[in-house]
């Protein structure tokens, strides 16, 4: 689809929107960066109403992901339909200057919530419906003691470095579309480290060399989470297999949800995918 639709055109006309920039962003969403009465704001318009979805995500989390060491751009204005949704922010020029990966604390000091695993399986069947035989397919094999406990707590789900923006030494979050209220404590902070190094890796190399190499990485990781969170080798374990479970699902919505030709790094996600399986074989 085209920014030329009836619908922006009419917004962009009845506002007063000049448009400085426009790009797009995946799966039927556009980015544009405009100026209104001399003031730029950021404007993210998705069509279908699986974007919708993720839209009103991404209201949920600006309200409710609170964190004292970041900052948000403000939400100016908001519209869902089925056909095109729309949210227009505050723009935040981003000055990104030299950068510590490691000097951003990505774990959120939520209140957490203790849940038996078997209730967050149950959780993630609601939440996937499409791929629910995945779920199935782990309870009946046990690959987990459902008794276990686990602590969840609220995520932006997609804490990497590029949903960073920095400005006058100040940190803001962006992009919140897979944002839960529910979601294995360790997730986003678990993200930041091994989705950039994954990724890394699977641009560069066969997916045999990427496993090997993981594999031998995990180790060192669990052991990392253990020390800074006083986690058993076990428990540590257990919220790394969940995390790479929904990642898995959540590429596996993405890839369903919308034909090939129109999702951007498609073949990145297969291999996502793929390795996740060849690690865990949850399918």
């Amino acid at each position: 689809m085209s920014l030329k639709t009836s619908y922006i055109k009419t917004l962009i006309k009845e506002n007063n929107i000049k448009v400085i920039k426009k790009f797009k962003l995946n799966n039927y969403k556009y980015g544009c960066i405009i100026k209104i009465n001399n003031q730029k704001y950021f404007l993210k318009i998705g069509y279908s109403i699986f974007n919708k979805i993720k839209f009103y995500n991404e209201i949920s989390g600006y309200k409710e992901f609170k964190n004292k060491k970041f900052l948000y751009p403000k939400i100016i204005k908001y519209a869902f339909t089925d056909d095109v949704s729309y949210i227009l922010f505050e723009y935040i020029e981003n000055l990104r200057k030299a950068f510590n990966y490691f000097s951003i604390n990505a774990y959120s000091n939520f209140k957490n919530n203790r849940t038996s695993l078997k209730n967050y399986l149950i959780g993630l069947k609601n939440n996937y419906k499409k791929h629910d035989q995945i779920i199935n397919r782990i309870i009946y094999k046990k690959k987990f003691n459902l008794n276990d406990m686990i602590l969840t707590c609220k995520s932006h789900g997609d804490f990497v470095f590029s949903n960073v923006l920095f400005k006058n030494g100040y940190q803001y979050i962006i992009d919140f579309e897979e944002f839960k209220n529910n979601r294995i404590y360790l997730y986003d902070f678990i993200h930041w480290y091994l989705q950039p190094i994954i990724q890394f890796m699977i641009k560069r190399f066969n997916i045999n060399v990427c496993i090997f190499i993981i594999n031998i990485f995990l180790v060192f990781f669990k052991k990392f989470l253990c020390f800074k969170f006083k986690l058993r080798f076990e428990d540590a374990d257990i919220y790394l297999k969940l995390y790479f479970l929904e990642r898995n699902l959540l590429f596996k919505n993405e890839i369903f949800n919308f034909p090939k030709s129109k999702q951007l790094n498609y073949e990145l996600k297969m291999k996502f995918i793929i390795l996740i399986n060849r690690l865990y074989e949850f399918e």
